[in-house]
């Protein structure tokens, strides 16, 4: 699933990125001519960048499935192996991380129908002068809600992930166990239920920060 995770990020981020760059760059042209030469009979339409941030959007959200599948594989009792049920040190008695998982089901589905295309829905406006409209701002500002709910989902995982190494008695590799000492930092294991809304915060920081991205070797494929 890793490969999965760097072909969605590299692909379609790096898609974007391009296409953002590209529209940027011709705008700033445009500008210019309009500036210098008067001439403002042309104009590069937003469909390109709203076609780019519903592919992204969809792409999120298949990010968000596979980091929740990991999160249900860990905690479940039926796939998670010797770890004990929910990763509660008192199974049976205790929810453990249950909730986790519920709440990462729940970002997964409002992550699913926030990938439904925008750019298809294009209604004219200003008197049929702009008879097809991009709707990409739409789009634009729905992949930030949609990034907003991967990141939920990410930390959800993350405080399993650590979890299931406290309760697991080998060694993880060494980025692993840096990334465990980065979390262990914020949020003690879980030794009895505890409301997630804590933990969730203080972890949520680490994934929008770039705490975990040092940890990480440079990757020359990723988008500045």
């Amino acid at each position: 699933m890793a490969a999965l995770d760097g072909t969605i990020a590299l692909e379609q981020v790096n898609a974007v990125a391009m296409l953002v760059k590209q529209d940027l760059n011709f705008n700033v042209a445009w500008a210019f001519d309009v500036a210098l030469t008067k001439n403002s009979w042309i104009a590069k339409p937003g469909q390109s960048l709203a076609l780019a941030f519903d592919t992204l959007r969809i792409g999120l959200a298949d990010l968000g499935a596979v980091s929740e599948r990991r999160i249900f594989r860990l905690v479940s009792p039926s796939t998670n192996g010797v770890l004990p049920a929910f990763l509660s040190p008192d199974a049976g008695h205790s929810s453990g991380y249950m909730i986790a998982q519920y709440a990462a089901a729940a970002l997964v589905s409002e992550m699913r129908a926030l990938a439904t295309p925008v750019s298809i829905d294009n209604i004219p406006t200003s008197d049929n002068q702009e008879d097809h409209v991009s709707l990409g701002m739409t789009g634009a500002v729905m992949s930030l809600d949609s990034l907003s709910r991967l990141e939920r989902i990410i930390a959800y995982e993350l405080i399993c992930g650590c979890q299931a190494i406290d309760l697991d008695p080998g060694r993880p590799g060494n980025l692993v166990e840096a990334a465990h000492a980065a979390v262990r930092e914020r949020v003690p294991m879980l030794t009895s239920d505890r409301p997630p809304a804590d933990d969730l915060a203080a972890v949520l920081s680490l994934v929008t920060g770039d705490a975990l991205a040092t940890l990480l070797p440079d990757d020359p494929g990723l988008p500045a």
